[in-house]
């Protein structure tokens, strides 16, 4: 069985991970993934509004 401090050796903040994957703040690699991440966030976001918008037409709202 794990204790928490057995558990919390294997635990990264997100942060961390980020810099391992990517790099630090301000690489080129860590600046396209932000970018690109970014770009994804706000698709999906105008994704669902569109939903939204195109179910309040339907229903006549």
């Amino acid at each position: 069985m794990k204790t928490k401090d057995t558990q919390n050796k294997h635990t990264t903040s997100f942060e961390a991970h980020l810099n391992k994957r990517y790099g630090k703040i301000g690489t080129e690699s860590r600046t396209t993934f932000e970018t690109k991440a970014k770009v994804f966030a706000i698709g999906e976001i105008i994704k669902e509004e569109r939903k939204y918008f195109h179910n309040s037409a339907r229903i006549g709202r």
